[in-house]
C-alpha cells in the first residue's frame, strides 16, 4: 500500500492521480447507470447495433 501513495500524489495535468481517477470513477458510474436505465426501458434491442 505504501508504494501507491506516490502514485496517487503525482501531478498529472495540474491536478493529483486521485482527482482523476475519481473523475473517471464518476464518469464511469454515471454511463454505467444511464446504460441500464436504457436497457431496462427499452430492452435489449435498444442497446443492438442498427443495420
Amino acid at each position: 500500500m505504501d508504494s501507491l501513495l506516490p502514485f496517487f500524489a503525482a501531478d498529472f495535468p495540474d491536478q493529483p492521480a486521485w482527482v482523476w481517477l475519481g473523475f473517471v470513477g464518476v464518469v464511469a458510474a454515471l454511463l454505467a447507470r444511464g446504460l441500464v436505465s436504457l436497457w431496462q426501458a427499452r430492452g435489449p434491442a435498444a442497446l443492438a447495433a442498427p443495420r
